[in-house]
């Protein structure tokens, strides 16, 4: 079985853009973030701790601070592609659809962020296969 990837995302300043978030949600190692299949609207950037993005029961990466996952299904509208679990305390923002719409309708540096983290997990992938 491969190793899941743990390779580092290069600094893109996502976590910035909570420093002042006041309301935050705390997951305890094995809760599950997000069930493949599931739209509820919503991803999370996290703050602190560590998560496995897993498909097929698999683990496929390891993400941590400065990670937004569940972006894919906000931009496009579909159903979750993986679960992301805890793998320790995790503390995490929460963003809706309609929160996330709005950071990007009105901070483009935000969507640039965004789209450099998709951009360089996809990288990844395309060269893990």
């Amino acid at each position: 079985m491969e190793s899941p990837d743990t390779t580092p995302l290069p600094k893109v300043n996502i976590p910035g853009w909570f420093d002042d978030e006041t309301t935050h949600v705390v997951f305890h190692e094995g809760d599950t973030l997000i069930e493949d299949g599931s739209y509820d609207g919503r991803c999370y950037v996290i703050l602190e701790g560590t998560v496995e993005i897993q498909r097929g029961g698999r683990a496929v990466a390891v993400e941590g601070p400065g990670s937004i996952v569940g972006e894919f299904s906000l931009i496009d509208e579909g159903p979750a592609t993986a679960d992301v679990v805890a793998t320790s305390e995790t503390k995490a923002a929460f963003l809706s659809q309609e929160r996330f719409d709005i950071l990007v309708q009105q901070h483009p540096f935000f969507a640039r962020d965004v789209m450099k983290v998709m951009s360089i997990r996809m990288k990844q992938r395309k060269e893990s296969m």
